[in-house]
Order: structure tokens, then sequence, then C-alpha cells
């Protein structure tokens, strides 16, 4: 059967190992009713004083049956298959044949024609054993006549020939029992293979419902991967920042500041597959969030080339800008993390002392910004898989990534109501742009604020609860486009903020306060501190009251169950 299209794709081929399997399956309880034919026409034997073919009887037919039953447990040990079951059915036959003929030559052997209960012996265990072939449960039809042909027909021609007009009566009615069986044995065959093609396409069905749920389990089991990954990282990344940002604010020594420059480069580069990974599992998840609203493109472009002048000097690469001042309706944090990638990849993939340009310019109502490059280019076949998820092109696999850049780009471009394409030409460059519009044409909701590039808000959250339930605060946080910087305590908080010039949008104190005075000195350092001006959530117990009754102006209320849009609603509320 084709495995990749498991409906009506079969052919009597597959209806035949079906059979097989069925056959195989089911020798050892057909051979139990045939067992209860042979002892009773032995009995009957036995009863009439024939011991002696009794006896003979039972010897050939149980012989027969033991070899049809090795046969089946044998024969094919590792099972029915498409390469076996021509040769399985074959000798199949070969000993139903056998059969047939053994118990046919007994019939002739031991009845007298002109013995009218000889003849009624025999034609009882000779219909007993050919009638099975025509019930419900039979499931070969050719071995069903391999059977019949030998057993009925050799008997009736006997009776016919040398039997009295009683006998030839009765062997004229074998050849129309043996007709009957075989026309009524035909529609049986077409029912049984119409139920093994069901049986085929229900069991083509359960696989592909079993792969379905592998494939879901797969995915969920990527999604908490990625979520730990992103967790477990995020943190450290977090301080090492800190970190390299206060070495920068102590270090004068020019030699030290290059080494410091070199960690520098590194932290962006883990930093920017972090991103990679973060925005990748929220796709997953589908917890991406889009703010769309009017805003002016000039003041991201000029942050943007700024960001990456830096590391383009490093190449000897110039960025040369054609910034347009025009306004777009998009998200312009999503926008930005958009060209971000664009101007990473071009400056990445860029010889040194090559040329990146970025420009804006509007193009039928739409704006359009784009990133071009002198670098190596993409061939035609390579440019329809590049947004796929975890490609890399061979010339470019000597420069680490995950090949999810590409991939996180266009799904962003598709929900901000853009369009991203690509022109390019191996040996001659990339030209990568972004589409979006340029006002708002449809009924999207409209948000306000100031135009200009958008700062993902920063929340600093206080206490030891890393909140497990929701993968951790980074992992929360960062599903909302938010930077977190956690802390165990308010004096630890303050002098990280001090020390690395942090301006959090809201400080979350996620802590157990079991006095009222232990509350007011937290709030009271807080006030004493650069921080005095930064809304505060209070994580508040049902039985809490000593945070209900600090809430003020900017110092708000959550309960410790909360869930994590109520937070998310509130923190939006209050910055």
């Amino acid at each position: 059967m084709d495995k990749s299209d498991p409906f009506n794709s079969f052919d009597q081929l597959d209806v035949r190992v079906e059979e097989a399997r069925l056959l195989k399956s089911g020798a050892f309880r057909s051979a139990q009713m045939v067992s209860y034919v042979i002892i009773a026409a032995a009995l009957l034997l036995f009863i009439t004083n024939h011991w002696t073919d009794a006896v003979f009887w039972v010897a050939i037919t149980l012989s027969m049956v033991v070899v049809t039953v090795l046969y089946a447990k044998f024969m094919a040990p590792e099972g029915i298959t498409r390469n076996n079951v021509t040769n399985y059915l074959r000798w199949h036959l070969i000993i139903t044949f056998i059969t047939g003929s053994i118990w046919g030559t007994f019939a002739i052997y031991f009845t007298d024609p002109e013995a009218h209960w000889q003849v009624h012996i025999a034609s009882f265990f000779l219909i007993s054993i050919t009638l099975g072939g025509m019930m419900k449960g039979a499931v070969y039809r050719a071995g069903y006549l391999a059977l019949l042909v030998p057993s009925l027909l050799p008997f009736g021609l006997y009776l016919l020939v040398f039997g009295s007009l009683y006998a030839k009566v009765v062997g004229f009615g074998f050849f129309v029992y043996a007709a009957f069986g075989f026309f009524m044995s035909k529609p049986m065959d077409s029912v049984i293979n119409d139920g093994l093609v069901a049986q085929i396409n229900k069991e083509a069905a359960q696989k592909i419902i079993d792969q379905q749920h592998e494939i879901e389990r797969l995915h969920e089991d990527k999604i908490r991967l990625m979520a730990s990954i992103t967790h477990d990282m995020t943190q450290p990344l977090i301080a090492q920042r800190q970190y390299i940002d206060m070495l920068n604010a102590e270090i004068t020594d020019e030699k030290q500041r290059g080494v410091v420059s070199k960690l520098e480069i590194v932290q962006n580069s883990q930093e920017r597959l972090l991103e990679q990974l973060v925005e990748h599992s929220r796709f997953e998840k589908s917890e991406i969030v889009v703010a769309k609203k009017m805003f002016d493109m000039a003041p991201i472009l000029d942050k943007l080339c700024s960001e990456f002048n830096g590391s383009a000097r490093e190449k000897g690469i110039e960025i040369t800008v054609e910034n347009q001042s025009l306004t777009a309706y998009s998200d312009p944090l999503l926008v930005e993390r958009i060209i971000r990638n664009f101007l990473s990849n071009a400056i990445k993939y860029t010889q040194n002392d090559g040329q990146v340009g970025l420009s804006s310019k509007l193009h039928d109502n739409k704006v359009e910004i784009m990133v071009s490059d002198n670098g190596p280019g993409i061939g035609s076949s390579d440019q329809k898989r590049i947004f796929d998820e975890y490609v890399r092109l061979d010339q470019n696999k000597h420069i680490s990534g995950l090949g999810l850049g590409l991939s996180i780009v266009h799904r962003l471009s598709k929900l901000i109501g853009g369009e991203v394409y690509i022109n390019s030409e191996l040996g001659k460059g990339t030209d990568i742009c972004l589409l979006i519009p340029h006002q708002n044409t449809g009924n999207d909701f409209e948000q306000t604020g100031a135009d200009g590039p958008v700062q993902s808000p920063l929340i600093l959250v206080v206490g030891t609860s890393d909140r497990e339930e929701f993968g951790g605060w980074e992992n929360l946080t960062s599903s909302w486009l938010w930077q977190c910087f956690k802390s165990a305590t308010i004096d630890d908080a303050i002098s990280i903020v001090s020390i690395a010039n942090l301006h959090p949008d809201v400080v979350l104190l996620d802590k157990v306060f079991e006095y009222q005075s232990e509350l007011n000195t937290d709030l009271q350092k807080l006030q004493n501190s650069s921080l005095a001006s930064v809304p505060i959530i209070l994580v508040n117990d049902e039985n809490d009251r000593l945070a209900t009754e600090a809430s003020s102006g900017n110092i708000r209320t959550i309960s410790s169950d909360f869930q994590a849009s109520d937070l998310r609603k509130l923190a939006e509320e209050i910055i």
C-alpha cells in the first residue's frame, strides 16, 4: 500500500495479504471445527462396526489437520507481507487440495454404492466439511474451491457410474450441490473483499490518527523544550549584559576595552539566537500580540542604522541610507524586529569591504523598506525555501545560526499585514523588502502613542518566586514582547538599576510581607531611589490586607493567583 496516500491506493495484492493474515490467524479455529466433523464421522463408523475404517479415517484426516495448523504456525513467521503472500497462498491451496482429495478418496473407498446407509455417512461428512465455505465467516474462496472440487466431484461421479438408481440421484445431487457452492461462494467473496477493503481503510485511518497524535505530542514536546531553553537562557544573558555594561563604565584601559568589546559581540550574538528561539516559541503557542498604530519610519531606520554601524565597520562594510520621512500603519516594534533581521543578515553574509543599503519609499500606497547587499546572493531554487524553518543554505553553513530568522520574519510580516519578498542572484547580492500599509484603510483598532521607535517595556520583578506555572518570569514577559529583570531583594534591585542605568517601566513586588513594617520599609526604599516615580504592582494574597492598605496613586495590587492576561492588562494600564 502507498503510505503517502493510504486510501483508495491499495490493489488486489493488499486484499490477498489481508486474506492470508486471516487464514493464518484463524487456522487453529478452523482446525477445531474440522476435527469435530472428523470425530463425528468416526463415531458413525464405530457404531456401524467399521472400526478399522474409523481408525484409518481418523489417522489420515487428522494428520492433514495437523499439517494445516503447523503450516500456518511456522510458514512466514515474520508475518504476511506483499513479498511472501503469493507463496503462502500457493502452498495453502496445495495443502487444501490434498485434504479434499483425501476426503473424496476415503468416501469412495468406504462407500458401497448399493448400501444406502454408507452413502448417507459419506454424504454427511463431505457436506459438513464443504458447507463452511458458503458461510459468512469464510475468508478465501480459492481455498474453498480447492477443497470442494476434489472431495465432491469424484465421489459424485463414482455414484453416478457405479451406484443404484438411488445412489445415482445422490451423485447427481452432489454435482448440483457443488455448483450451488461455486455460485454461492462468489458473492460471498465480493462481500469478503469489501469487508477487507473496509478493514484496510480503517487500519489506514487509524495509522493516520496515531501519526497525528504522535505529531501533536512531538509538537507539544518541542514547545515545552523551547520554553525551557528560553527560560533557562534569558536570566543569565540579562545578567551578562548588566555586567558588561558595568565593565564598560569602569574600565579605562584601551586593551581591556577591546576585550570587553569582543565579549559584547558574543553577547549580542547569543541574544539574537535567544530572541529567535523566544519568538519561534511564541509563534508556536500563538502568543504574538500585534499593536498597530500610525508611526514615523524615519526614527526607526536611523536607530537601526546607528545600531549596526559598529558591526559593519568591523568588517569594512559601509551602510548607505536613503531614509524618506514616511508614516506607516503597523506595529512599529515588530516592524523594527523585521528590519533588524534584514540588516543583521546582510552584514553577516556580506564579505569584508562590502556594501549594505537601507532605504524606504512609497510604492503603490505602501511603504517599502529595502535592505540590499552585494554578498554571495541566493539561487532561484533556494529562494523558495529560505522562509522555511531551520533552513540554512550550504554556502552559509560556516556562519552560526539556527535557520529560524527568515521564517520568523515571514510569519511576523503576515501578522502585521505586510509582505516580504526577495530579489537575489548568485554572486550579485540580495535585495529583501518589507511592504507595510501607508495608512489605516481597514477597521483595525489604532493605538495612540508618541511617534518614533517603540522600546520594549522593562519590568523589574522583586521576589524569590519564579512563577513556574507560567514557565518563569522571563518566559512570561518575553511573550508580551517585554524585557524583564529579576532580583530577590529590594536592595539588590536598586543597586543593579543604579549601576547599569536601567529604567524600568513598572516594579512588581512578588513578596510575602508578614508585617506592615516590612512593606513600609521596602516601599520607603523605592521612594528614596531612582525608582521613586515608577509604578508599583503588589502581589497580594487573598487574606493579605497589608498590600491593599498600601494601595495609592502609583501602587496597584493583584491577587497572588493572578492570570497572566490580568497581570499584563494591569501593567499596561499603569505605565
